[in-house]
């Protein structure tokens, strides 16, 4: 187990747009990453684990990238995986050693939640080896001659993070709000005969309940009718009431 607060690093972090239906969970997943204090490594039957904060995973690209690129000893590629927005999702190393009996193994780094996957035949060799000079890159890797402390980084870029998520449940809450005003009849009205909520095949009577198209037993003729001409309708309950009061017929789309 390696401290987080032990690592030192200035990191400038850009946060990507990913589709809308992912960025909120992107966020949530790398604020949660800011919290972590501790990297651990865990053997597990698809390989090691680990998770780490998100200032120090780039600590641990940047040091993959300055070990095995100028090692003598390791033959190593890397390749970037995108999502259907073009962004960076994932880096993998192939790593091989140089050796008459070489090592293979794959170290898989996901972006968002900050975490590792190495798997091979030969992880083992990564454990015992590489990942002590790894993590030797990591703590003397400096920026401008300086250290920063990496719990205050990850202080900063949750508070950015918290920030942006604040944002996202503003302009949701905005969208609903114009949403209710200029849908006040969707989705939330009941039929006045079965109880249910009329999402569609559904019409306002004049004295102000909905009622679906099948409770009122309409036929096709007389739902084409309604939709057609908009005209004040009177379900057969408030009609055998002999009740009138005018009011604009509201229907509901197939």
């Amino acid at each position: 187990i390696v401290r987080g607060n032990i690592y030192k690093h200035s990191v400038v972090y850009p946060l990507k747009t990913v589709s809308d239906g992912g960025i909120e969970k992107s966020l949530k997943k790398k604020l949660e990453s800011t919290k972590r204090t501790e990297i651990e490594y865990e053997n597990t039957k698809g390989g090691i684990t680990s998770k780490l904060d998100a200032v120090s995973f780039e600590l641990f690209i940047h040091a993959c990238e300055k070990f095995y690129g100028e090692s003598n000893l390791h033959e190593f590629t890397k390749t970037t995986a995108t999502d259907r927005q073009s962004n960076n999702v994932q880096y993998t190393f192939h790593i091989k050693t140089k050796d008459s009996d070489p090592f293979n193994y794959t170290i898989n780094a996901y972006l968002t939640k900050c975490s590792l996957l190495i798997n091979g035949r030969n992880t083992q060799h990564f454990i015992n080896n590489d990942v002590i000079h790894i993590h030797k890159i990591m703590s003397n890797t400096t920026i401008q001659g300086a250290k920063v402390n990496v719990e205050l980084l990850n202080k900063n870029l949750a508070s950015k993070l918290e920030s942006a998520l604040e944002s996202i449940d503003h302009s949701k809450s905005s969208l609903e709000t114009t949403s209710a005003i200029s849908n006040p009849h969707k989705a939330v009205e009941k039929c006045h005969k079965c109880n249910r909520i009329c999402k569609s095949r559904a019409v306002l009577c004049q004295f102000g309940h909905w009622v679906h198209y099948s409770c009122d037993k309409l036929s096709e003729k007389d739902i084409q009718t309604i939709e057609k001409d908009e005209q004040n309708y009177i379900c057969k309950k408030c009609s055998n009431s002999s009740l009138k009061s005018p009011s604009r017929c509201i229907t509901l789309p197939k």
